[in-house]
């Protein structure tokens, strides 16, 4: 039975620089297109399974979404100190398939937004299998302080707002105040 014939394989030549500069090159043979094939190996991404029924509004969900976001603040107090705080400055609460997190300035929002949410989302997608939810961020309304009062008149009006009964004992005892 013949054997079939395979292609040559070509030869290392060897150059010399005394060659090169009398002009005696030898003939390079270009490698056949057999040899110069080269074997690709591709990795292809297989998703994972996406479970729609799952909702973040479940007392599993609940948990593990607290779970992820204690280790997610774990890991990040020896990386990211700045990410760590921003974590533990942060409120969050979960209803109707939406992660609500309050933050108390616009600048924390902003860094959250472009650093932590991102990753924060992810992770909570391969721990629950679940991509159908949104995480909002918002900054918590300030309340405006009342001025502290200063001056007697100012104090005695503002303890009486805390308890009528202070102008019954001013009247009792015939105080008067000092401004």
């Amino acid at each position: 039975m013949p054997v079939p014939s395979q292609a040559p394989t070509p030869k290392a030549t060897s150059i010399s620089f005394k060659n090169i500069i009398s002009g005696q090159i030898p003939e390079m043979k270009t490698p056949t297109p057999q040899a110069a094939k080269v074997e690709t190996v591709v990795e292809k991404h297989i998703p994972q399974p996406v479970n729609t029924n799952v909702s973040l509004d479940s007392e599993h969900s609940k948990n593990a979404i607290t779970e992820i976001w204690d280790s997610y603040y774990t890991e990040m107090e020896s990386s990211s100190p700045r990410h760590a705080g921003l974590l533990s400055s942060s409120k969050y609460a979960v209803t109707n398939n939406v992660l609500e997190i309050t933050l108390s300035s616009v600048t924390q929002e902003e860094a959250f937004k472009s650093e932590i949410q991102k990753e924060l989302k992810k992770r909570i997608c391969e721990k629950l299998s679940i991509a159908n939810f949104t995480i909002n961020v918002s900054v918590a309304e300030m309340t405006e302080k009342a001025p502290k009062p200063y001056n007697a008149s100012e104090k005695y009006n503002f303890l009486l707002e805390k308890n009528q009964n202070l102008a019954k004992l001013k009247d009792r005892f015939n105080l008067n105040l000092k401004s």
